[in-house]
């Protein structure tokens, strides 16, 4: 029940920051890095990933991996990047530690990259390393990024036992209309 619970506020999480974030031009921004086969299979394992097809998605970009790791550098835009696809690929696949691995090539740790920040912090809250989720939540909230992340930094205090934090940053989301369905379990002992 408590992969339910979480997989529905991956969703939650990726729509609100970043539905549009896969559509961008990823041809555009590879073609400074790499050859067009190379960008044709990185367009093809985004596009995999955005139809659900991720064993297939993490195949190609396995391949590009492992074919470009001289041109890969954790300098390029996260757009170029394919192990920031393979990345929230993994998250798909279960792969928890795998995308956090993967977001090393991306993003240095004091990253301010909120894309990069939100896959991190899933596989964080799926690997119950509650405390790093937490922190990773905290800077997100600095950053101005939208308060539906406050669902996931609850939802982490709630597993910690944390009822008081859990219950404050639930019970305002639910005030702004974010999800209450998938809320309901968690603050049912709020008041």
């Amino acid at each position: 029940m408590k992969r339910c619970y979480i997989k529905i506020l991956v969703f939650i999480i990726l729509l609100a920051f970043s539905s549009c974030h896969f559509n961008i031009d990823i041809a555009k921004k590879g073609k400074l890095y790499f050859d067009d086969s190379t960008n044709k299979l990185i367009q093809k394992g985004s596009d995999a990933y955005l139809n659900g097809n991720y064993k297939l998605a993490d195949s190609l970009l396995t391949i590009v991996i492992k074919n470009s790791s001289d041109k890969i550098s954790i300098t390029m835009p996260e757009e170029a990047n394919p192990y920031f696809y393979r990345g929230t690929n993994n998250i798909e696949l279960g792969r928890y530690s795998q995308a956090l691995t993967d977001m090393e090539h991306v993003a240095s740790d004091t990253t301010t990259n909120s894309h990069v920040l939100l896959v991190r912090c899933e596989a964080l809250q799926m690997l119950k390393k509650y405390d790093s989720c937490i922190v990773i939540c905290n800077r997100l909230i600095s950053l101005k990024c939208d308060s539906v992340i406050l669902i996931s930094r609850g939802v982490c205090y709630f597993f910690k036992g944390q009822m008081d934090k859990a219950c404050s940053d639930l019970m305002y989301c639910e005030r702004r209309g974010l999800d209450t369905a998938y809320l309901k379990p968690f603050i049912k002992d709020c008041k």
